[in-house]
């Protein structure tokens, strides 16, 4: 599958007025709003994340939950700096870093060798890809107004695959968007998306949720209603415990320290062809993993539920087949 990142910029949208971010605001909103500063409402890192990165992403890249190979392996994220960020700097990225290690199986490692690997730069507005990309990829993050910690995580988070809450698949359960309030420029920001939820309840308080008026026209009333009485949907300094339950779903944290699928469906952590053996000649799906990777059937289960109906475990594997037994 070839993954192609579809760049629409939005400079066409907006004019660009003074101010202590250089932000970007669209015409519409400043006539209705005249003298009010864009960033009162709207953090600039969330202004930023859509007029100076990617406005629509293919689904591929949106969707990057649902796609193995854009999960960073052995839940290992290299990562490394552009020289212009200070050494404080750099100790504030590293502990928001350290937040989201805090309770999962993730490691942030310095990169040596690495193939794969984020490099953190001081560009144009706060913004990630959602998902590992292969090679370098970069987070931006514009000195001094990104850095600070609830932003660092929430370009963190996207890069290892998660997108803003307020998109996924059931929120229409959960929230009203009120899109006759939203700067029309900004609208499909609020556009739900097929999501992987990761058996995860909608969280309200995480770290990658907008808040309650954000891209308002009219700031004075909101652009998302909570469905549930007493949220106050506020932006998020630091991850919520779902937040960090959804990078151990995500990233397989409670399960065992393998992965095990075949070449053709992989599971996530079997991307890597180092890790490829051939089975033996006959078998069917399940015994020909219990043969080649030495495990019981109920480990097998554990590793990859996909199996757990029991047909693709009765199919025979032809000759040869690629299998990943990745310890």
């Amino acid at each position: 599958m070839a993954y192609v990142n579809r760049l629409v910029r939005l400079y066409c949208c907006f004019v660009i007025i003074g101010g202590a971010f250089g932000a970007v605001i669209p015409g519409s909103w400043q006539n209705l709003n005249p003298g009010r500063s864009f960033e009162q409402d709207t953090p600039y890192h969330i202004i930023s994340e859509l007029t100076l990165g990617d406005r629509h992403q293919n689904d591929a890249v949106r969707n990057a939950i649902d796609i193995p190979d854009r999960r960073w392996a052995n839940r290992t994220v290299a990562y490394t700096f552009a020289p212009e960020f200070t050494y404080n700097e750099r100790l504030m990225i590293e502990q928001a870093q350290r937040e989201i290690e805090t309770g999962t199986c993730i490691r942030f490692v310095p990169r040596t060798n690495h193939y794969d690997y984020i490099e953190y730069v001081n560009g144009a507005g706060c913004t990630a890809i959602v998902g590992r990309q292969g090679g370098r990829q970069i987070v931006t993050l514009k000195r001094p107004n990104c850095i600070h910690h609830g932003t660092i995580v929430h370009e963190a988070l996207h890069a290892m695959g998660f997108q803003h809450e307020q998109t996924r698949s059931d929120r229409d359960n959960w929230v009203t968007i009120e899109l006759s309030n939203i700067i029309p420029e900004y609208q499909f920001a609020f556009e739900k998306e097929q999501t992987n939820n990761l058996n995860t309840p909608y969280d309200y308080y995480s770290v990658m949720h907008y808040g309650w008026n954000f891209f308002a026209i009219d700031p004075r009333r909101p652009t998302i209603v909570p469905k549930r009485a007493g949220v106050v949907l506020e932006r998020g300094e630091h991850m919520t415990a779902i937040d960090t339950r959804r990078v151990r779903e995500l990233y397989q944290c409670d399960g065992p320290n393998y992965t095990i699928d075949t070449f053709i469906d992989l599971t996530p952590g079997c991307a890597s062809s180092n890790y490829f053996i051939s089975p033996l000649p006959r078998g069917t799906t399940c015994s020909a993993f219990l043969s080649a990777c030495g495990i019981t059937l109920s480990e097998l289960y554990r590793a990859n539920p996909k199996l757990r109906n029991g047909e693709r475990c009765r199919e025979n594997l032809p000759p040869g087949t690629a299998i990943c037994c990745r310890v």
